[in-house]
């Protein structure tokens, strides 16, 4: 498809702004229309997502996670005098999964939308998949890398003896391995990039709302990762190009993909050099 914005700028594909002036795509300005196809088909649909979102649904999202993660918070504190694994277990799976219900409400059933429009789960290339999936791996494996040559508090990483003890739990094991690579990714996409992203789309041009939405991103992970500056930096990065793949291929499925990928292959790595200090007996 091509379309011609009222600056005079000619733009290919399913761009949602002008190149030159950024001016949001109008079907009117069609000046070439493909053979249909499924995928354009869904990708127009996508135009309509970012006008129902608003800051008061963020607002309200935000305020309800909290109460219940409190609340989740509470009653973890008196499961653990029973069972701790257990108690970890309900303070961490009920919280995320909260989210991606009310998150659900507030947005679809609010706004009589599909789980798809209101996520911009609209699909992709295959070509699109592929690189999506190598550009996470080598961005995990080029962290992991980096991180070797890189000076690490060791008070407040990820990879200490709070996790080690919980290596030895089945549950616990388990509960980590699927809460890591894949339902934090999915929650924090369907926040950040699914949510948030179409909200600030309305307010600031492509760049600015890149940006605004990548750094945002890299603030929520500093109380994981403070007081070391890498990890925090690489965050804001990392949302910064997710957030351009949301905006590139107007989906949610391409950074959805990388986050996953990227996570999976952190998360192994770490698992396999646990359990390696664990066998020899050496101090991770």
């Amino acid at each position: 498809m091509i379309w011609k914005c009222p600056c005079g700028e000619v733009n290919l594909g399913l761009a949602e702004f002008c190149r030159n002036c950024e001016n949001k795509f109008c079907p009117d300005y069609i000046i070439k229309q493909e053979k249909k196809s499924v995928i354009p088909e869904v990708r127009n649909k996508a135009a309509e997502a970012p006008d129902s979102v608003t800051f008061s649904d963020i607002f309200m999202i935000i305020l309800y996670s909290f109460i219940f993660m409190i609340l989740m918070s509470i009653l973890s504190h008196y499961i653990k005098y029973l069972n701790v694994t257990f108690a970890e277990f309900v303070k961490q799976y009920p919280s995320y999964f909260f989210i991606l219900w009310i998150a659900y409400r507030r947005i679809c059933v609010k706004y009589n939308k599909t789980f798809i429009e209101s996520f911009a789960l609209y699909p992709v290339s295959s070509d699109v998949i592929k690189s999506t999936v190598l550009t996470g791996i080598v961005w995990a494996l080029s962290n992991i890398a980096l991180g070797f040559f890189l000076p690490y508090q060791s008070e407040n990483t990820f990879i200490d003896e709070y996790w080690t003890e919980r290596l030895t739990s089945r549950l616990a094991f388990a509960t980590l391995l699927f809460l890591v690579p894949l339902l934090v990714p999915m929650v924090e996409e369907f926040l950040f990039r699914g949510i948030l992203y179409q909200a600030m789309i309305k307010l600031f041009s492509p760049g600015k709302t890149i940006v605004i939405v990548g750094l945002l991103f890299g603030l929520i992970h500093v109380p994981q990762h403070y007081p070391n500056v890498y990890p925090i930096v690489n965050m804001a990065a990392m949302g910064i190009m997710l957030t351009y793949l949301r905006y590139r291929y107007n989906s949610l499925v391409p950074p959805l993909i990388l986050h996953v990928v990227n996570n999976s292959v952190a998360t192994f790595i770490m698992f396999a050099c646990l359990f390696s200090c664990l066998i020899l007996g050496i101090k991770p």
